[in-house]
């Protein structure tokens, strides 16, 4: 697809993808050289696992937005943080100004 094709989301929608991706990625990062001296536990293995998985798809989602399921990335963002507590799905909500939803 070419960039001049690209349907982006609206500005508070783009700024509360990109501000999860970056926390996301900083937490993953965090994990990483926790790891650096001993290794990964399986336990944060398994949460930089989780964390990617609920973001990795941001990127596309950007490009493609008018493709975007947004309660299905609210839910991925939720899942994450109902088991490791980073609170990306309440920063979504924030930035995107969602105000009036239930969080999860």
């Amino acid at each position: 697809r070419r960039p001049q094709d690209m349907a982006l989301p609206p500005e508070p929608k783009l700024a509360a993808c990109l501000r999860v991706l970056y926390l996301a990625s900083v937490k993953a990062r965090s994990l990483g050289w926790e790891g650096e001296s001993e290794g990964l536990t399986a336990a944060q293995s398994s949460e930089v696992a989780a964390l990617m998985d609920a973001v990795h798809n941001i990127p596309h989602l950007i490009q493609n937005w008018e493709t975007c399921n947004e309660d299905l990335l609210r839910g991925m963002l939720g899942d994450v943080d109902s088991r490791y507590g980073h609170g990306l799905l309440a920063v979504y909500d924030e930035y995107s100004g969602i105000t009036n939803r239930a969080n999860g």
